[in-house]
This record gives C-alpha cells, sequence and structure tokens, in this order.
C-alpha cells in the first residue's frame, strides 16, 4: 500500500511539475508579447505626435486582439486542468 502511495504522490508530482514548466513558458510568451504592446504603444503615441497616428493605431489594436484571444486561450486551459 506504501508504494501505492508513493507512486501516486510522484505521479501527481510529475503532473505539478509539467504544468509549472508550462505556465513559466506561456508566462515568458506573455511578458514577450507585453513588451511588443510596450513598444507598439510608444511607437503609436510618436505617431500621434506626428499626425499619422492610424496605422500605428490599427497595428495596436491587431496585437491587443491578439493578446485578448491568448488570454482567453489559456484561461480556458487552466479551467480545463
Amino acid at each position: 500500500k506504501r508504494d501505492e502511495e508513493v507512486a501516486d504522490l510522484r505521479h501527481s508530482l510529475s503532473k505539478k511539475e509539467a504544468y509549472f514548466k508550462e505556465m513559466k513558458y506561456e508566462n515568458g510568451r506573455l511578458q514577450l508579447e507585453n513588451r511588443e504592446l510596450l513598444v507598439s504603444l510608444k511607437e503609436l503615441q510618436e505617431a500621434t505626435i506626428q499626425g499619422s497616428g492610424n496605422s500605428a493605431i490599427s497595428k495596436l489594436k491587431n496585437k491587443f486582439r491578439n493578446l485578448e484571444n491568448t488570454h482567453k486561450n489559456c484561461s480556458a486551459n487552466l479551467r480545463s486542468k
């Protein structure tokens, strides 16, 4: 019986380690995307100052939509686990 408990604990630990690695990767990816959004925001601010912000606004909107979808997918993955 003790061997079964140890095996169950090891299995649980390995699942949690895999989940942790997945979340660590996802966190890194989201941080990178956040930095890209900050760069886009800076570009938007500079373009707005120069009076030609339409292209930058469009790019920023697309990036925000992509980020929103990524967060929705991540939340769905977290709920399913």
